[in-house]
């Protein structure tokens, strides 16, 4: 092969590498935002238990004291 084949070959696997690298940075990016919605959907997900049982409680209480 002619130096100027092996230079074009050589440019064309470097933009290609270029390319792949850009991809895998945002594909590393959207799992990363990915991860933190989830840790924060976890995290709230006490809260809306316990604001759950709180109401349930509390319609409970009512009918009861309603019954008797």
């Amino acid at each position: 092969m002619s130096e100027q084949n092996l230079e074009k070959l050589l440019t064309g696997i470097l933009s290609r590498l270029s390319v792949i690298e850009q991809r895998l940075t945002a594909i590393e990016d959207h799992e990363n935002r990915l991860r933190d919605l989830e840790r924060n959907r976890y995290q709230s997900a006490w809260v809306i238990s316990l604001v759950g049982a709180v109401i349930t409680a509390g319609l409970v209480a009512a009918i009861m004291k309603g019954l008797a």
